[in-house]
């Protein structure tokens, strides 16, 4: 890229301006030592800090930048949401009930385990959110350091919005461009899509959720000490909101997903989870 970069300024007759450098932010030196008054890098990875390309980052700025020197971009958010995944359910779950007519469940725990094992990069549909986003962290790249972010934990507290099932927790990231024309490049679900999608945390259970009910979760993220440009991320359940809303055996998950399918809408129709266990339990006496 290097290369390339000073044939492409050389072939624009910018050689006398512009001057190359290449190597690694932590190891080559501006000429003459002097200060650079823009700092410009698009570093941002899946959930913003996937590769850890930050830390380069912050070495380049404490290295480089003047104390009145301008960072591009400004700030950075990270935000994370409940989100109903039916389609991609289906897709990748339920689609192995039935190939061409064949029957191939067995290797559904194989599937399961693959998708499960890591998130799931995908672009999640705004109709898909349960609440509002939560925002799980915000970042002044101006003074951030490596230990703010080498450790992130939250506790976000989410109030559903509406009668449905949780597959699993989106986040995105914002990053700010401030300035006389400032801007936002969003990868949220409402912004157009962009090469980052969403990063989904899939649950290894359905829960069922209901419209005005809080869920609340345990977020960590953290560098991986053999690996840091890796993330490990998870993502916890207080129990017992877990072991009361779990929907353990898949063929009553199925039967919950077909019951908010055709009563989701229905916001007047009294206790939704009293009456879809009502629903669950006749579905299961008329099987028997």
């Amino acid at each position: 890229m290097g290369e390339l970069c000073r044939e492409i300024v050389a072939k624009n007759g910018y050689s006398d301006k512009i001057t190359v450098i290449q190597g690694r932010a932590e190891d080559v030196t501006l000429p003459g030592n002097v200060r650079a008054d823009v700092l410009i890098s698009e570093w941002m990875g899946f959930y913003l800090l996937h590769e850890s390309m930050l830390n380069s980052v912050i070495a380049a700025r404490d290295r480089f930048l003047s104390p009145d020197g301008v960072m591009v971009p400004s700030t950075a958010t990270l935000h994370m949401c409940p989100v109903a995944l039916k389609d991609f359910q289906r897709s990748n779950f339920d689609y192995w009930k039935n190939v061409y007519g064949f029957d191939f469940s067995p290797a559904l725990p194989s599937v399961k385990a693959a998708r499960l094992s890591q998130p799931q990069i995908m672009s999640v549909k705004s109709t898909d959110c349960l609440s509002d986003p939560y925002l799980v962290i915000e970042l002044d790249l101006m003074f951030v350091g490596v230990e703010d972010i080498r450790k992130i934990y939250a506790m976000p507290k989410f109030v559903i919005n509406k009668n449905d099932l949780l597959h699993g927790f989106a986040v995105w990231f914002d990053v700010n461009f401030e300035g006389e024309n400032p801007a936002i490049l969003s990868t949220g679900p409402d912004a157009p899509s962009t090469h980052w999608c969403q990063t989904v945390i899939v649950l290894p259970d359905t829960l069922l959720v209901s419209k005005g009910e809080t869920v609340e979760c345990q977020l960590v993220m953290s560098q991986d000490d053999e690996n840091p440009r890796r993330y490990n991320i998870s993502v916890e359940i207080p129990e017992d909101e877990e072991d009361e809303d779990r929907m353990e055996d898949e063929e009553q998950a199925e039967m919950v997903e077909d019951y908010v399918d055709e009563n989701v809408q229905e916001e007047n129709a009294g206790d939704f989870r009293d009456s879809m266990q009502e629903a669950i339990q006749e579905a299961l006496c008329k099987s028997n």
